[in-house]
């Protein structure tokens, strides 16, 4: 196997030229150098795999579904402190929905699966079978998970306008 000095591509070694980029090829791989790109290879392989599942916790939604987990902590804390000095009853209402739109994101993208259970536990005990999602139902759901991620930050928003009209 021979493995292109410019672009990176792997041909067979009877090849003279890149079939990617035409560059002139150099001496073959060495069998420890074909043995750490097969497995490399079979790494990416592997993680491809992976994104094709639909419980595939991407970093974008992992880093979406703690950023909700943070804000229902820190609105808790905001709905705690506005409760106890009975200040303004829409910054306590404010809070609340805040966190009422931060647990779908939350549950919905760190718990893939587990969302997808709960949703389906009704057919799984009317028709005793596992169900796998739709493409359809994987795509709402997510789109769903980011409509509820972006109206907590508007709740947010809208709560803190309100505060600082009251300060």
């Amino acid at each position: 196997m021979k493995q292109c000095t410019k672009c990176g591509t792997t041909q067979k070694n009877s090849n003279t030229r890149c079939v990617n980029c035409d560059a002139v090829l150099g001496a073959p791989l060495t069998k420890e150098e074909e043995e750490a790109l097969s497995y490399e290879i079979s790494q990416n392989i592997t993680e491809l795999a992976n994104t094709t599942d639909p419980f595939y916790v991407s970093p974008l939604r992992r880093t979406v579904g703690i950023i909700s987990v943070a804000m229902i902590v820190l609105c808790a804390l905001w709905f705690l402190i506005f409760n106890i000095t009975g200040d303004n009853r829409d910054y306590i209402l404010g809070a609340l929905a805040a966190i009422i739109f931060f647990i779908v994101p939350a549950f919905e993208l760190l718990c893939p699966e587990t969302a997808w259970k709960l949703s389906r536990l009704g057919d799984t005990w009317k028709y005793g079978v596992e169900l796998s999602p739709s493409d359809m139902w994987v795509s709402f759901s997510r789109g769903i998970s980011y409509f509820f991620f972006g109206t907590g930050w508007l709740a947010v928003a809208f709560a803190v306008i309100r505060l600082l009209d009251y300060i």
